[in-house]
């Protein structure tokens, strides 16, 4: 059973990373557009 939820937990854990380095990543990008408005 806690094997099982430890091999689920993995490809969880791994979607939960993909996103918030997305999250990331268009947060950049609307910085980088407002900075450029700015300037």
């Amino acid at each position: 059973m806690k094997k099982s939820f430890v091999l689920m937990g993995i490809p969880l854990f791994k979607t939960v990373e993909l996103m918030i380095e997305f999250t990331d990543e268009a947060r950049e990008q609307k910085f980088r557009q407002a900075h450029e408005l700015l300037y």
